[in-house]
Protein backbone atom coordinates (compact mmCIF):
# COMPACT_ATOMS: atom_id res chain seq x y z
CA UNK A 1 0.00 0.00 0.00
CA UNK A 2 1.38 3.34 -1.10
CA UNK A 3 0.09 6.06 0.82
CA UNK A 4 3.19 7.72 1.91
CA UNK A 5 4.16 11.45 0.71
CA UNK A 6 5.95 11.78 -2.73
CA UNK A 7 8.02 14.85 -3.89
CA UNK A 8 9.31 15.01 -7.09
CA UNK A 9 12.35 17.36 -7.25
CA UNK A 10 14.91 18.32 -9.54
CA UNK A 11 18.27 19.20 -8.09
CA UNK A 12 19.53 21.62 -11.54
CA UNK A 13 16.59 23.98 -10.84
CA UNK A 14 15.16 25.72 -7.76
CA UNK A 15 11.42 26.39 -7.54
CA UNK A 16 10.75 30.31 -7.37
CA UNK A 17 7.75 29.81 -4.92
CA UNK A 18 9.09 28.23 -1.79
CA UNK A 19 5.31 26.58 -0.48
CA UNK A 20 5.05 23.45 -2.74
CA UNK A 21 1.73 22.86 -3.98
CA UNK A 22 0.12 19.50 -2.45
CA UNK A 23 -1.43 17.33 -4.80
CA UNK A 24 -3.70 14.47 -3.69
CA UNK A 25 -3.87 11.57 -6.16
CA UNK A 26 -6.96 9.40 -5.70
CA UNK A 27 -6.43 6.22 -8.00
CA UNK A 28 -8.30 3.13 -9.15
CA UNK A 29 -6.03 0.52 -9.78
CA UNK A 30 -2.17 0.30 -11.60
CA UNK A 31 -3.15 1.60 -15.09
CA UNK A 32 -5.31 4.37 -13.70
CA UNK A 33 -1.63 5.20 -11.45
CA UNK A 34 0.64 4.98 -13.73
CA UNK A 35 -1.46 7.68 -16.09
CA UNK A 36 -1.26 9.58 -12.84
CA UNK A 37 2.06 9.29 -12.61
CA UNK A 38 2.97 10.31 -16.08
CA UNK A 39 0.98 13.19 -15.73
CA UNK A 40 2.84 14.63 -12.42
CA UNK A 41 6.08 13.95 -13.87
CA UNK A 42 5.25 15.86 -16.97
CA UNK A 43 3.46 18.87 -14.02
CA UNK A 44 7.07 18.37 -12.36
CA UNK A 45 9.16 19.19 -15.16
CA UNK A 46 6.63 21.90 -16.84
CA UNK A 47 6.78 23.87 -13.82
CA UNK A 48 10.12 23.16 -12.03
CA UNK A 49 11.48 26.36 -11.66
CA UNK A 50 8.29 28.17 -10.61
CA UNK A 51 6.67 25.62 -8.08
CA UNK A 52 7.81 22.71 -6.11
CA UNK A 53 5.17 19.86 -5.76
CA UNK A 54 3.94 17.66 -3.12
CA UNK A 55 2.02 14.23 -3.91
CA UNK A 56 -0.22 12.05 -1.52
CA UNK A 57 -1.45 8.70 -3.25
CA UNK A 58 -4.03 6.86 -1.86
CA UNK A 59 -5.62 3.77 -4.09
CA UNK A 60 -9.52 3.83 -3.96
CA UNK A 61 -9.56 0.61 -2.45
CA UNK A 62 -8.02 1.17 0.68
CA UNK A 63 -10.07 4.04 1.23
CA UNK A 64 -12.60 1.53 3.15
CA UNK A 65 -10.17 1.68 5.96
CA UNK A 66 -11.68 4.15 8.35
CA UNK A 67 -8.01 5.33 9.44
CA UNK A 68 -6.39 5.65 6.04
CA UNK A 69 -10.12 7.58 4.68
CA UNK A 70 -9.30 10.07 7.44
CA UNK A 71 -5.95 10.88 6.55
CA UNK A 72 -6.59 10.79 2.84
CA UNK A 73 -9.39 13.53 3.59
CA UNK A 74 -7.39 15.38 5.12
CA UNK A 75 -4.96 15.34 2.55
CA UNK A 76 -7.85 15.95 -0.20
CA UNK A 77 -9.44 18.88 2.11
CA UNK A 78 -5.94 20.71 2.02
CA UNK A 79 -4.81 19.99 -1.37
CA UNK A 80 -4.39 22.36 -4.19
CA UNK A 81 -4.70 19.89 -6.67
CA UNK A 82 -6.58 16.87 -6.41
CA UNK A 83 -6.41 14.53 -9.29
CA UNK A 84 -9.22 11.17 -9.59
CA UNK A 85 -7.48 9.02 -12.31
CA UNK A 86 -9.89 6.07 -12.93
CA UNK A 87 -11.81 4.72 -16.36
CA UNK A 88 -14.13 6.93 -17.42
CA UNK A 89 -17.09 4.29 -17.91
CA UNK A 90 -17.60 3.00 -14.58
CA UNK A 91 -18.94 4.71 -11.31
CA UNK A 92 -17.13 5.98 -8.28
CA UNK A 93 -16.77 2.90 -6.15
CA UNK A 94 -19.18 3.27 -2.91
CA UNK A 95 -16.20 3.49 -0.47
CA UNK A 96 -14.66 6.21 -2.54
CA UNK A 97 -18.56 8.44 -2.44
CA UNK A 98 -18.41 7.87 1.16
CA UNK A 99 -14.85 9.29 1.51
CA UNK A 100 -15.36 12.63 -0.25
CA UNK A 101 -17.73 13.30 2.44
CA UNK A 102 -15.41 13.20 4.97
CA UNK A 103 -13.85 16.31 3.02
CA UNK A 104 -15.85 18.22 1.03
CA UNK A 105 -16.87 20.38 4.41
CA UNK A 106 -13.34 21.10 5.27
CA UNK A 107 -12.14 22.58 2.39
CA UNK A 108 -12.23 26.08 2.08
CA UNK A 109 -14.47 28.25 -0.35
CA UNK A 110 -13.34 29.03 -3.87
CA UNK A 111 -9.71 27.11 -3.49
CA UNK A 112 -8.46 24.22 -5.62
CA UNK A 113 -8.54 22.46 -8.92
CA UNK A 114 -10.17 18.74 -9.33
CA UNK A 115 -8.94 17.27 -12.44
CA UNK A 116 -10.55 14.05 -13.78
CA UNK A 117 -7.92 11.80 -15.48
CA UNK A 118 -9.63 8.74 -17.20
CA UNK A 119 -8.66 6.28 -20.21
CA UNK A 120 -8.35 7.20 -23.05
CA UNK A 121 -12.50 8.15 -24.13
CA UNK A 122 -14.23 10.66 -26.67
CA UNK A 123 -14.77 14.03 -25.31
CA UNK A 124 -18.60 13.16 -25.45
CA UNK A 125 -18.16 9.79 -23.87
CA UNK A 126 -16.61 11.23 -20.52
CA UNK A 127 -19.05 14.17 -20.39
CA UNK A 128 -21.68 12.01 -19.80
CA UNK A 129 -20.10 9.19 -17.75
CA UNK A 130 -21.03 8.64 -14.60
CA UNK A 131 -17.55 9.04 -13.24
CA UNK A 132 -17.12 12.84 -14.22
CA UNK A 133 -20.75 13.75 -14.20
CA UNK A 134 -20.41 12.76 -10.37
CA UNK A 135 -16.86 14.66 -10.11
CA UNK A 136 -18.15 17.37 -11.83
CA UNK A 137 -20.92 17.81 -9.24
CA UNK A 138 -17.99 17.27 -6.18
CA UNK A 139 -16.11 20.12 -7.69
CA UNK A 140 -19.38 22.22 -7.57
CA UNK A 141 -20.33 21.14 -4.09
CA UNK A 142 -16.66 21.76 -2.99
CA UNK A 143 -16.50 25.57 -4.95
CA UNK A 144 -13.15 23.25 -6.89
CA UNK A 145 -12.44 24.13 -10.60
CA UNK A 146 -13.26 21.12 -12.47
CA UNK A 147 -11.31 19.95 -15.59
CA UNK A 148 -12.23 17.05 -16.71
CA UNK A 149 -9.00 16.74 -19.80
CA UNK A 150 -5.91 18.87 -20.36
CA UNK A 151 -5.42 17.34 -23.61
CA UNK A 152 -6.38 14.54 -25.69
CA UNK A 153 -3.52 12.06 -24.16
CA UNK A 154 -2.64 14.49 -21.01
CA UNK A 155 -0.39 11.86 -19.40
CA UNK A 156 1.58 12.33 -22.38
CA UNK A 157 1.85 16.01 -23.59
CA UNK A 158 4.52 18.29 -22.04
CA UNK A 159 2.91 21.61 -20.36
CA UNK A 160 3.79 24.71 -21.06
CA UNK A 161 5.45 26.65 -18.21
CA UNK A 162 4.21 29.79 -16.62
CA UNK A 163 6.64 31.79 -18.11
CA UNK A 164 5.36 30.44 -21.26
CA UNK A 165 1.42 31.54 -20.27
CA UNK A 166 3.01 34.85 -18.79
CA UNK A 167 4.72 35.39 -22.21
CA UNK A 168 1.12 34.65 -24.37
CA UNK A 169 -0.86 37.11 -21.60
CA UNK A 170 1.64 39.59 -21.91
CA UNK A 171 1.57 39.55 -26.11
CA UNK A 172 -2.37 39.68 -25.79
CA UNK A 173 -2.69 42.70 -23.47
CA UNK A 174 -0.02 44.53 -25.44
CA UNK A 175 -2.09 44.14 -28.46
CA UNK A 176 -5.46 45.04 -26.31
CA UNK A 177 -3.35 48.00 -24.70
CA UNK A 178 -2.87 49.78 -28.77
CA UNK A 179 -6.60 48.97 -29.63
CA UNK A 180 -7.17 51.18 -25.88
CA UNK A 181 -5.00 53.94 -27.25
CA UNK A 182 -6.38 54.63 -30.00
CA UNK A 183 -8.80 57.46 -30.23
CA UNK A 184 -11.87 57.32 -32.19
CA UNK A 185 -12.20 59.74 -35.50
CA UNK A 186 -14.86 61.18 -33.84
CA UNK A 187 -12.93 62.14 -30.55
CA UNK A 188 -9.54 62.99 -32.09
CA UNK A 189 -8.54 66.88 -31.66
CA UNK A 190 -8.05 68.36 -35.58
CA UNK A 191 -4.67 68.14 -37.06
CA UNK A 192 -4.82 71.45 -37.34
CA UNK A 193 -6.85 74.68 -36.73
CA UNK A 194 -7.98 77.36 -39.02
CA UNK A 195 -10.95 79.64 -39.91
CA UNK A 196 -12.44 77.19 -42.74
CA UNK A 197 -12.15 74.07 -40.23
Amino acid sequence: MRTARETFTDNQAQPMNDDPWSVTVVYEDTGARERALSLCHHLVQGFRTEIDFDFNWWRFRYLEDSDIAQAAAQAAAQADILLFSATCRDDLPEEVRNWTELWVPLRSPGDGVLLVLTEDAESAELSTSPLYLFLRNLARRASMDCLPRLDDEPWQAPFPGIRSIQNRAAQGTRILDDILRRTPPSLAPPSHWGINE
